[in-house]
């Protein structure tokens, strides 16, 4: 009995361990306008952002200089690693955790 007991409060634990974690520390909303709303934030290192694209057309959310239209358009952090969503359409999402 001792052993399930601490096998279901392992359990428990582990599992809202992954719902906390699950929660973004912030969303950016994509719409019609091509632009990301807001425009900034802050986040800290660890931290997952979830882009969502609330507007009819088709989105990206690309951080890498070989997959941009230009890559003068992606400035990444020393030791940060390129990412891209590929397509979200609309009502799609794509979440990104920055480390």
């Amino acid at each position: 009995m001792k052993h399930s007991k601490a096998l279901l409060t392992f359990i428990l634990l582990f599992s809202s361990s992954l719902l906390w974690a699950s929660e973004p520390a912030a969303t950016v909303n994509m719409g019609n306008q091509l632009r990301f709303e807001p425009a900034s934030i802050t986040i800290k290192s660890g931290e997952t952002v979830e882009f969502v694209n609330g507007s009819l057309l088709v989105h990206t959310v690309t951080a890498d200089p070989a997959k941009a239209r230009s890559a003068d358009n992606v400035s990444l952090p020393a030791g940060a690693k390129p990412f891209d969503s590929g397509n979200l359409a609309s009502g799609e999402s794509f979440s990104h955790t920055f480390i």
